[in-house]
């Protein structure tokens, strides 16, 4: 049976982003920071329950790659025959930036499952049972068998659009603006899992590869190591960039979350010193103080909210406290968010 696989490379090298951070207040730092980057109309589904045949990919993994996007209904019997024509469409884009992925809505996810393997669909699948990502994507009429098949182009950007369902004549149009950090063409197969976690931005599950291949005597295996080295390194530069230009403009709780994020994505690589010095002197600011102090609040009634019911009434004087005390602050506007929703609920 054929391997699952992305870009027309083995899914496998993907496992490692399934490894949560070992801390959770760490990882926030960092959403929050990428999120600076990526102003993403349209995220995608982020629970693992939500896919079939892939880890979640996420909008900023796929940050300078495109992706098709294929609605379908899998009720329509005569759909099933579109698919080998399908695969074979995608199939000619093997090994460029763009990645193929369908979305099934308003279906139990075995159901979903038990359809993909009849039809051989290895792509990965969404699984939208509440229809709530095909909302977002902007799809208007719901699919069914009265809309049998719609398609939308997640952008480099982040940004999602229409797109035809004419895979041969889409495709092109989504990779003017998608690139590589490193074109595969210049990595040999040893280098393969490194490259791609490079790709997905993730850095430190490429650092022991690469770091081992630097002085490898072969010629074309250690001038892969290089270029993705290269590649890392313009990466963790830029973000240094972004954040000392935060600093600098005095945006503080920015910068914190920049420089944060920044030591995270790139601990298993040489960070400079004065990043940690930053670190270190950031959070005796007013605005980092402030931040921090309202954030571990947020963290202690976020344990108790649920999206299946409304907050209760100790929880909700819990979030007046952070909008009264730390106003002006993102836990504050987390806060005034959820108490909003709930006196609509309550109406």
């Amino acid at each position: 049976m054929k391997s699952l696989s992305l870009f027309g490379f083995p899914l496998l090298y993907l496992i490692p982003l399934l490894v949560p951070s070992s801390s959770a207040r760490a990882q926030s730092f960092l959403d929050a920071a990428k999120s600076q980057a990526v102003d993403a109309k349209t995220q995608l589904p982020a629970n693992p329950a939500a896919w079939l045949n892939s880890p979640p990919l996420t909008t900023e993994m796929l940050a300078g790659k495109s992706a098709f996007l294929y609605f379908y209904e899998e009720g329509c019997p005569r759909c099933r025959e579109r698919w080998p024509a399908i695969f074979e469409a995608a199939n000619q884009f093997q090994g460029k930036p763009v990645v193929f992925i369908a979305v099934n809505s308003g279906t139990p996810r075995n159901e979903v499952q038990r359809y993909a393997s009849e039809v051989g669909l290895k792509w990965p699948v969404i699984v939208d049972t509440d229809r709530s990502f095909e909302k977002a994507a902007g799809l208007t009429n719901e699919i069914s068998l009265q809309n049998i098949y719609q398609a939308r182009a997640l952008l480099p950007d982040g940004s999602i659009q229409n797109a035809s369902t004419d895979i041969a004549s889409s495709v092109p149009e989504l990779l003017t603006d998608a690139k590589w950090r490193v074109e595969p063409t210049e990595v040999p197969d040893l280098l393969k899992p490194a490259w791609l976690q490079i790709e997905f931005g993730n850095f430190n599950a490429a650092s022991a590869l690469i770091k081992k291949n630097l002085s490898s005597p072969k010629s074309d295996v250690k001038s892969g190591a290089e270029k993705l080295m290269a590649a890392v390194t313009k990466e963790r530069d830029a973000a240094i960039k972004a954040a000392d230009e935060a600093d600098a403009a005095g945006r503080k709780w920015e910068a914190f979350k920049l420089y944060t994020a920044l030591v995270l994505r790139f601990k298993t690589f040489d960070v400079p010193t004065e990043i940690h010095v930053k670190l270190r002197e950031l959070p005796t600011t007013e605005a980092v103080r402030n931040e921090l102090a309202a954030g571990k609040l947020w963290d202690g009634v976020a344990r108790q909210l649920s999206p299946a019911a409304p907050p209760s009434k100790g929880a909700l004087a819990q979030l007046q406290r952070i909008v009264k005390q730390h106003p002006d602050t993102e836990a504050a506007r987390h806060a005034q968010l959820v108490i909003d929703r709930a006196a609509v609920a309550s109406q």
